[in-house]
């Protein structure tokens, strides 16, 4: 047996960036978790996630469908509003993290930074805090199945109640409304009189 070394290239093929935090809220790790089966009750199937590498703080939000768009909004509002513009973002490369993205970091004056396609797990802080909201997730389907009928018994009620108001809409078109005031004359008629009253229905 014979080892062969040729036409291996055992060096690196670029630099090597080390990921640290100088202080709370400056580096976020973003990343998707999904599709996630069964979907919750608002058809929800994707979860973004993103975890300041510092404090190890999440910020989780849950989509039916995830766009880039969406993604920018959610870095809007639950980093950048919330904690303030951070130094640096790192992402994978998927279509999520482009376009908008790229827009709002360039606004922002952000740095983006993306993983290898090679090797996605260099976020690795963000990928851990994937697993934890899994195991989170799936233990709460397997041990509160019971919430599943609560959701139900509120969808019905909500059915329910839309077809109140849908009875009541309907009602509504039907009225006209009568308004009387002091010295207004009306009709009164008066039912269930008997001619010839007898006993005790004789006036006394």
């Amino acid at each position: 047996m014979r080892e062969m070394h040729d036409d291996l290239i055992h060096m690196p093929p670029s630099e090597l960036h080390a990921l640290t935090s100088p202080w709370p809220f400056s580096v976020w790790g973003i990343d998707i978790i999904g599709k996630i089966s069964p979907k919750s009750s608002c058809e929800h199937e994707y979860i973004l996630v993103a975890i300041d590498y510092f404090t190890k703080w999440v910020e989780a939000a849950s989509y039916a469908r995830l766009t880039a768009d969406k993604v920018a909004k959610f870095i809007r509002s639950h980093i950048i509003f919330r904690y303030g513009v951070p130094h640096e973002l790192i992402s994978n490369r998927g279509v999520h993290f482009r376009g908008e993205m790229d827009t709002l970091v360039q606004e922002y004056g952000i740095q983006h930074h993306r993983s290898s396609a090679y090797r996605s797990q260099t976020n690795g802080v963000v990928e851990a805090a994937n697993k934890n909201i899994k195991r989170i997730l799936r233990k709460m389907v397997e041990t509160s199945r019971d919430c599943l009928l609560n959701e139900r018994r509120l969808r019905a009620v909500d059915h329910v109640q839309a077809y109140k108001r849908k009875m009541t809409r309907a009602f509504k078109k039907k009225i006209k409304p009568r308004k009387f005031q002091k010295g207004d004359l009306v009709l009164k008629v008066l039912r269930g009189l008997i001619s010839g009253p007898r006993g005790k229905f004789r006036p006394s």
